[in-house]
């Protein structure tokens, strides 16, 4: 959920891994993005 701002994962983002045909490598996928994404420095 985003309460201000831009939203730190894009649909763009979520082409890839919804393209993967594997549910396990999505969900790998997933938590890579998510990290990466959601545990930047607060400014």
């Amino acid at each position: 959920m985003v309460l201000a701002g831009r939203d730190p994962i894009h649909e763009k983002q979520l082409r890839r891994i919804c393209q993967e045909p594997s549910f396990a490598r999505q969900r790998r996928m997933w938590q890579v993005l998510k990290r990466s994404r959601m545990e930047e420095p607060a400014a």
